[in-house]
């Protein structure tokens, strides 16, 4: 919400400025404070962060001779503003509130640089920047960063969340683009969309040159600019992809569209029309296949979902076969794990056990390099050495987690199990060692 809220900003404060009539001034007026408040409320720094550049942005663009015309709207909405946000600090900070909507203690965050959400976003980004480090031309792969970041993960930022959880993005556009595609390719990407703001400001200032007067036309292209501008520097502190991100890609479109670039691209079209005309086919038959794809993942989705209803009513036979039919539409891991926990919970038996085992083997198989995977997986071959008392099985749970460690050296179960399969052959040093971690 709170990106959506900031690419809006500016837009509509542009609007606001070149209003006319007093019924627009005060609608617009109305739904510029409603935007701000709102942005506010959402307590998400990197988008008030964004907010704040696109505004500040959009009024050096404007320049401070055509601000003067206007100064009396941007003074009394700023002070309205100015006394709502004074009220929600008053009484976030007097009530019993929880820290996260704390608006004082909230903004104090953002300064706390080796605590708190901060703190672990710079840890993150220390993973993505190891990443970089080890793969800097052709990168880790898109997507995949998550996976990536438990090898890449620091020690302090395992301790800071408790080795609870992976994180599945860097919270920054620049980081996650380079870490997933390498660097030449975030040079290109950046490079294009900085181009697009550079263009983009100098058609505004050339538009203004050439007319004096403040209309709907001059300022919707300044608020536009802005707004890209402001949701750009949000990415660089914030979610990496979301989905307000669809509209970034339109807005940079009409953009385009609006410098030089436009004229080079016509002229260049009329040279190479069969080119691009093959190129569209091509692109169309690859969309085609993309969405055939996407609906065999998008109906297993729905398969497993059947899978939870069935598991919950005690339709453990039904709920089998669903788990089967969407991991045979795409083979997600997770499907088959989340069924192997549920042969585990269904009792303690060796039966329960070896079925887990053979959906732990297929998510695995599914996604080799998950380690949540494997770690069940050595769980239940620990169980089963319960049952047979042959101590293979223990050290196959070992070896699973030594593929593990081996990618996840701070992995709190993976340690802990280490640890204590190892007490089973009595080799106590590297059981110490294990538990130390």
């Amino acid at each position: 919400l709170g990106a959506y809220l900031a690419l809006t900003l500016p837009i509509i404060l542009s609007n606001f400025l070149s209003a006319k009539d007093q019924v627009k001034t005060a609608l617009f007026g109305l739904g510029y404070f409603l935007v701000a408040a709102s942005l506010l409320t959402t307590y998400t720094r990197g988008a008030w962060l964004g907010g704040l550049v696109g505004v500040v942005v959009l009024l050096m663009i404007i320049g401070f001779k055509r601000l003067k015309a206007v100064l009396n709207k941007l003074v009394v909405v700023h002070l309205i503003f100015l006394i709502f946000f004074v009220g929600v600090l008053i009484y976030s900070s007097t009530t019993a509130q929880p820290g996260v909507m704390n608006l004082t203690s909230r903004i104090k965050s953002a300064t706390k640089l080796s605590s708190g959400t901060v703190g672990t976003r710079i840890e993150i980004w220390k993973a993505g920047l190891a990443m970089v480090k080890d793969r800097p031309f052709l990168g880790q792969g898109l997507g995949t960063y998550r996976l990536a970041s438990e090898h890449f993960e620091t020690l302090k930022y395992v301790k800071m969340v408790k080795g609870r959880v992976v994180s599945d993005n860097a919270h920054n556009y620049l980081v996650q683009i380079t870490a997933g595609a390498g660097i030449p390719a975030a040079l290109l990407f950046f490079t294009f969309m900085l181009g697009i703001f550079y263009f983009s400001i100098s058609s505004v200032r050339h538009r203004q040159s050439n007319d004096d007067n403040f209309d709907d036309e001059v300022l919707a292209l300044p608020g536009l600019t802005a707004g890209v501008i402001g949701y750009f520097i949000y990415l660089l502190a914030g979610i990496s992809v979301v989905g307000s991100s669809a509209i970034l890609w339109l807005i940079l479109a009409v953009l385009i569209g609006q410098t030089k670039w436009r004229q080079n691209w016509v002229r260049e079209q009329e040279k190479a029309y069969l080119v691009s005309v093959s190129l569209a086919a091509v692109l169309i038959l690859v969309m085609f296949l993309g969405t055939f794809t996407f609906t065999k993942m998008l109906i297993g989705d729905n398969r497993f979902v059947d899978f939870y209803r069935q598991s919950q009513s005690g339709l453990f036979n039904q709920a089998f076969a669903s788990v089967n039919q969407a991991f045979s539409l795409y083979p997600n891991g997770r499907y088959q794990s989340d069924a192997g926990r549920l042969f585990l919970r269904q009792g303690q038996s060796l039966e329960s056990t070896d079925r887990a085992i053979d959906a732990f083997k297929k998510a695995k198989a599914a996604e080799p390099l998950e380690a949540d995977y494997r770690v069940f997986l050595a769980s239940s071959y620990a169980d089963k050495y319960l049952y047979s008392h042959q101590p293979k099985y223990l050290a196959m749970a070992i070896n699973e987690l030594d593929e593990v460690v081996a990618r996840r050296r701070y992995s709190v179960p993976a340690n802990f199990l280490l640890g204590k399969f190892n007490l089973q052959f009595k080799k106590y040093q590297l059981s110490l060692k294990y538990f130390q971690i």
